[in-house]
């Protein structure tokens, strides 16, 4: 019988990925396949029900892009 993924893990991993971590990046950084990793955010995105999931990710690494530049221009 498979191991049950906890609910924090799964969030973990959605989380990499709105920061807009690479797929192979958070599966190796999480001991995961890349398949793991990308079931994990299709099963997100259909209990979202919309395509708010990209513009999060869109939104997040945008965001971090701006953080990087204020710190540069420090």
């Amino acid at each position: 019988m498979p191991t049950r993924i906890s609910d924090a893990f799964r969030s973990v991993v959605i989380q990499q990925w709105l920061e807009g971590i690479a797929p192979d990046t958070i599966a190796a950084n999480n001991d995961l396949s890349g398949g793991g990793v990308t079931n994990f955010i299709n099963e997100w995105k259909q209990r979202l029900g919309s395509s708010v999931e990209d513009d999060l990710r869109q939104l997040t690494t945008t965001l971090k892009k701006l953080a990087l530049l204020l710190l540069n221009a420090r």
